[in-house]
């Protein structure tokens, strides 16, 4: 008990029972006893004896009182719970937590719990005394290190730790990571979260914090653009290398991202960064991705081309990719990875969330297949067949091409990924709401655009067929089109969305619009114009901060923020001091 409830109480205390209180040290309020409940008043301990203090009658009294006016006049809205939340107030008002089948009749606003649509919380209020408590809820684990529970009392907590095997009370034991042995119980229980082992039961390296125990939700995303993926790659490994500095050699990118987002070269280098090696850390520090690219690039995008179907057969990406990751799967990844494609088949696009991938087998694709298919653009790559398997053994198919062709800036599809798991109830991301875009820190990198060129116009483009739409002076126009114009979009619209709540400075898009030449191509793989690109993403960092402009569509100096390397500075800062809060939370008792 705390020394201000104390105090409260020895007001209402009889003389004796509060010169008692204040004269022993070692007298402990266990719990109160009201005449209404069968005890007899105030129940203590000393030293191990239990003793017991009267009340005064008219305490007990009000309380009687109060509470039966208000039941006269409400009928409460469940027959019996068994966590309850409720305020200090008296009478108190009240909120029922259990997942049942069916709400009581009384209930008024029955809603549909969080991940499994057949149980269901009553989300009336209710006045009054909550009412008995029904059978007693068993904890789904007999004892958790890493316990996830709101403020709420009783809370309700999740448990993080990873095993070997979950207790026999958990329904839904799911696998975790590539080892298969290594499970996570993902129930919630409403009560107190028991007792912890004493050492860590995670096998390999542990997770980081969910946004749950911090205060924003944190968001990279990586645009689409064949060879000039070594652009986000030199603004990643400077901003891994000022996070080192702040918090040690091994910091890594995955440990401050819970969300990152890419398509086509962008979901290659996703998967570097999120896919775990056999130690449980990222397979790649950032400093290595372009090393990469210089190693890679010349043999995925030879000079010698195909005359006929795309320009290149892509045998040696999906030699090199399917060698990297392995039988790592979306569900493995050490972040929630969000990597978008096109099912060519369905016309539609298909979308590879780790959260999705956690709960519907059919989606916990192998990491390479998600890659290879991202990155499989109109004429230059061939589409990429695979196919999963539903639960109950039914094959799925996927017919997939790169996801640039619906989202090549794939910032939006990161932050409504979260989002939905808000709307459905994952505690990672409770309290958050579904809207609170205010809550997010968003890091979007472009890989560069020719538009200082103004290479084509209406009158030129005027006169093409199939062939000119198709491949013009080196370009490809109705591909860099779409894709520009979908980056675009997505830039304008998440721009003018962090202006409107008054906080431009948790979105930072680095994005170069004065490629020229070979720079700007997807596949010269050279080792000049790789290396070219290395400069031009060393340059971008000296450049001041841009925002899109809503008119024109150019981006343009943003006068009130610094240079991209500034920024980036800044925004490692924040990572820093949001990671290290969530780790001081995690170890605290109550959350």
């Amino acid at each position: 008990m705390t020394t201000r409830a104390a105090a409260i109480l020895m007001l209402m205390l009889t003389l004796p029972a509060a010169a008692l209180l204040v004269a022993a040290d070692d007298v402990r309020v266990d719990t109160i006893r009201l005449p209404s409940d069968g005890g007899e008043g105030l129940a203590t301990s000393k030293g191990g004896e239990e003793l017991t203090l009267a009340l005064p009658d008219k305490v007990v009294a009000a309380r009687e009182e109060n509470v039966g006016d208000v039941l006269e006049d409400e009928e409460r809205p469940w027959a019996c719970c068994n966590s309850t939340v409720c305020t200090k107030s008296m009478p108190p008002t009240c909120r029922c937590l259990d997942e049942v089948e069916e709400c009581a009749a009384a209930c008024k606003r029955c809603e549909p719990s969080g991940f499994n649509p057949a149980s269901h919380v009553c989300n009336d209020q209710y006045h009054g005394d909550p009412g008995p408590t029904c059978a007693k809820e068993e904890r789904p684990w007999t004892c958790c290190d890493r316990t996830v529970c709101t403020k709420s009392f009783p809370p309700t907590c999740r448990c993080l730790d990873e095993v070997e095997e979950c207790a026999p009370a958990c329904k839904r034991c799911e696998p975790f990571g590539i080892n298969p042995n290594r499970h996570v119980c993902n129930d919630q229980y409403h009560g107190d979260p028991g007792p912890s082992r004493g050492a860590s039961s995670s096998l390999g390296s542990p997770r980081s914090p969910p946004p749950s125990y911090g205060s924003i939700v944190t968001v990279l995303s990586i645009d689409g653009g064949g060879v000039r993926g070594i652009i986000p790659g030199t603004i990643l490994a400077f901003l891994e290398e000022k996070l080192q500095e702040l918090d040690g050699p091994e910091a890594r990118i995955s440990d401050y991202f819970d969300v990152i987002a890419g398509t086509s070269t962008g979901g290659l280098v996703t998967a570097m960064l999120s896919a775990p090696d056999d130690a449980g850390r990222p397979l790649f520090a950032a400093k290595d991705i372009n090393q990469f690219y210089l190693d890679h690039c010349p043999n995925i995008f030879p000079q010698a081309r195909s005359m006929m179907g795309p320009k290149y057969n892509g045998e040696y990406l999906h030699t090199v990719v399917k060698k990297l990751l392995g039988e790592t799967r979306v569900g493995d990844t050490l972040n929630n990875v969000v990597i978008p494609t096109f099912d060519i088949k369905l016309l539609q696009p298909t979308i590879f969330p780790t959260y999705n991938a956690m709960k519907d087998k059919s989606k916990n694709a192998l990491l390479s297949d998600v890659c290879i298919s991202t990155s499989a653009a109109p004429t230059y790559l061939p589409g990429h067949h695979f196919q999963t398997e539903h639960e109950d053994g039914r094959p799925r198919d996927f017919n997939l091409i790169d996801g640039g062709v619906a989202a090549n800036n794939p910032t939006l599809l990161a932050m409504t990924d979260v989002s939905k798991q808000i709307l459905m109830g994952n505690p990672d991301f409770f309290p958050i709401k579904p809207a609170d875009y205010d809550k997010f820190m968003i890091l979007s990198l472009g890989t560069g655009t020719a538009k200082i060129e103004e290479k084509f116009d209406a009158a030129e483009c005027g006169k093409w067929g199939l062939l000119g739409w198709l491949y013009n002076r080196g370009a490809t126009p109705i591909i860099d089109s779409f894709s520009q114009a979908s980056a675009d979009l997505v830039d304008i619209h998440a721009s003018v969305l962090f202006q409107a709540l008054h906080c431009e400075k948790r979105y930072l898009r680095i994005q170069d619009d004065e490629l020229k030449g070979e720079t700007a191509s997807v596949d010269v793989s050279t080792p000049e114009n790789l290396n070219r690109l290395v400069d031009v993403g060393k340059a971008l960092l000296k450049r001041q901060v841009c925002k899109v402009n809503a008119e024109t569509g150019k981006n343009e100096p943003d006068q009130n923020r610094g240079t991209n390397e500034e920024e980036l500075v800044n925004f490692a800062r924040m990572l820093s001091e949001e990671r290290k809060a969530r780790l001081r939370k995690e170890g605290d008792v109550e959350l």
